[in-house]
């Protein structure tokens, strides 16, 4: 990694992206230990755009309670501060990405593998018995250097594709050949500018390379999810056989082999309500802008 080209290009996504500060604020608020309902709700109504998609995501079919949730008070209360923190940290992105340049289609592509990595990771967390919202956390934010490296340089990912395709390589090492560091490494130094938990950090890290003391955790968990996300969407269900890192993840984890191929069931039946959600915020399909 070349950490000057590294730190010049994070000084550029200062320039063009951030995620919102109200975002950021009711997340901190929400991890802190004597959190209340009525702070929660008052730092967030000082953004009311982070309040309208709270409501339309509160009020999806995905939490059942359709044009039930008035206010956003209503919304904290019957949801519950576990489930908000999800929805904040996805609204937050989703507002964040919706002002990037990316085309629409680009942008729907980035967040249907986001938001499909985060439900599946959430529930590998589950049969795990690791924290279900950590790994939602991880799994939406595991690409979030590669959706930079976009957005800061558009043209870059042609090159990227052109070098792997040249040299052969992962994308990985494409990406380091082109730009001096990879997405993974870009995501780290964004994760720990957000001061996200060190578990946090490491699994954005290294999502794509874990190492055998990374097996039975987020990171573990991540990889698991990014590849059978990537096998659904390329081989279909029927052509869902893991490779030998998930076996060993899979086998770390203590998930039972039936459990995993009943994976993608599970997620196909939530990930439809979550999608929803954020087609009624917009963040749907459709031609370039």
């Amino acid at each position: 990694m070349n950490k000057n080209k590294l730190d010049s290009f994070v000084d550029e996504v200062d320039k063009v992206w951030c995620f919102p500060e109200t975002a950021m604020e009711v997340l901190a608020l929400i991890d802190s230990q004597d959190v209340n309902i009525t702070e929660v709700v008052d730092m967030l109504v000082r953004d009311q755009r982070l309040v309208g998609r709270v409501l339309q995501i509160a009020n999806s079919p995905f939490y059942g309670l359709s044009g039930a949730i008035g206010s956003i008070k209503e919304a904290c209360i019957i949801i519950g501060l576990n489930s908000l923190r999800r929805i904040v940290l996805a609204a937050g992105l989703a507002g964040a990405m919706a002002d990037t340049r990316q085309s629409r289609k680009d942008e729907y592509s980035a967040w249907l593998h986001a938001i499909h990595v985060a439900e599946m990771s959430r529930l590998i967390a589950k049969k795990a018995n690791l924290n279900e919202d950590t790994a939602f956390t991880i799994g939406l934010l595991h690409d979030i250097g590669e959706a930079l490296i976009v957005l800061v340089s558009p043209d870059v990912r042609d090159e990227v594709d052109a070098r792997m395709e040249e040299a052969g390589c992962s994308l990985l090492e494409a990406e380091e050949m082109v730009l001096g560091f990879n997405h993974g490494e870009l995501g780290e130094k964004i994760a720990g500018r957000w001061r996200l938990p060190s578990d946090v950090i490491r699994a954005i890290a290294v999502h794509h390379t874990p190492t055998q003391d990374d097996l039975s955790s987020y990171v573990g968990v991540i990889y698991l999810a990014n590849n059978l996300c990537r096998k659904l969407i390329n081989y279909g269900e029927k052509n869902l056989g893991n490779d030998a890192m998930s076996e060993e993840i899979i086998s770390a984890l203590c998930i039972k082999e039936d459990e995993v191929a009943n994976l993608h069931v599970e997620a196909k039946e939530s990930l439809e309500k979550i999608l929803e959600s954020f087609v009624s915020m917009g963040m749907n399909s459709g031609h370039d802008r």
